[in-house]
C-alpha cells in the first residue's frame, strides 16, 4: 500500500481473495483507457525502484553519513 497508488498504479487486492482478484482483473482488462491511463504513472513509480535509482540513494545516504563522521 505505501507503493502502489489505488487505481494509478495499481490495485489492491485483499489476499488469497480471488474473487476480488478476478474482478480487478477483468475491470482492468476490460477498460482499455484505464490501462493506458496507468502507464505512465506505474513506469515512473517502478523507476524509483531500479537498481540504478537505489544504488544512487545508497550513495548518497553514504556520502551524508561519512560527511557527519568527521574521519
Amino acid at each position: 500500500h505505501d507503493i502502489i497508488s489505488e487505481g494509478e498504479t495499481g490495485f489492491l487486492v485483499r489476499p488469497f481473495d480471488l474473487n476480488e482478484y478476478a474482478d480487478v482483473l477483468r475491470k482492468l482488462m476490460s477498460n482499455k483507457e484505464a490501462r493506458l491511463h496507468m502507464i505512465p504513472e506505474v513506469q515512473r513509480v517502478a523507476e524509483m525502484f531500479s537498481i540504478q535509482s537505489i544504488a544512487d540513494r545508497w550513495e548518497d545516504l553514504l556520502h551524508k553519513v561519512k560527511g557527519g563522521l568527521n574521519v
